[in-house]
C-alpha cells in the first residue's frame, strides 16, 4: 500500500503520529491521544488506522479479495472520522494520516519516515496488549528512533 499524506513543513509545531486499530470506542481512543497531546503546544496530530495482517499465512494473505479490503476501508474510514472529530471538538489540529492493511509495523515505519513525528502513540486494545509484546508495537519500538508510547 502506498503512503499518501500531505505533510506541512513547519518545524516549530510538534507532530504526533497516533496509530489506531479497529477498536470501537473512538471517545476512549481520542482521550488517550489527548493525554499525550495536552502538554505540547499546538501539536499536529496525524491519525493512522492500521489492521495488522502479519499473523495470516502468506497464501491466505495473498488470496484476500477486494470485498475484504473494502470492509476494512469502510471500518477504517468510520473509526478515523470519529476519532478525528473527537480530537477536533476538543480543539486539537487532527488529520488523517491514512490507512494501512498488512504488516502493521512496516506501515507505521513508512508513515514515521514520511511524517517525522516527535512521538508515536500506538493505541492497543487491552486484550491486545499481551499480543503486543510479540506484535508490531515491539517491532516499531525496535526499528524507530522516535519515542513510542503504547496506550491502552
Amino acid at each position: 500500500m502506498d503512503v499518501e499524506c500531505e505533510v506541512q513543513e513547519n518545524e516549530e509545531r510538534p507532530r504526533i503520529l497516533a496509530v489506531i486499530d479497529e477498536y470501537d470506542d473512538s471517545k476512549k481512543i481520542a482521550d488517550n491521544i489527548e493525554q499525550v497531546a495536552k502538554p505540547w503546544k499546538n501539536p499536529e496530530i496525524y491519525v493512522l488506522y492500521v489492521v495488522d495482517l502479519s499473523y495470516l499465512p502468506s497464501d491466505i494473505f495473498a488470496g484476500l479479495d477486494r470485498k475484504f479490503y473494502d470492509k476494512l476501508r469502510k471500518k477504517g474510514t468510520k473509526v478515523l472520522e470519529e476519532v478525528i472529530s473527537e480530537l477536533k471538538s476538543d480543539g486539537f489540529d487532527a488529520k488523517p494520516a491514512g490507512m494501512y492493511f498488512g504488516f502493521a509495523a512496516e506501515g507505521v515505519l513508512r508513515y514515521e519516515k514520511q511524517l517525522r513525528p516527535d512521538v508515536i502513540v500506538i493505541h492497543e486494545r487491552q486484550q491486545a496488549i499481551k499480543k503486543a509484546m510479540k506484535g508490531f508495537p515491539v517491532t516499531v519500538v525496535a526499528e524507530t528512533r522516535t519515542p513510542v508510547l503504547i496506550a491502552k
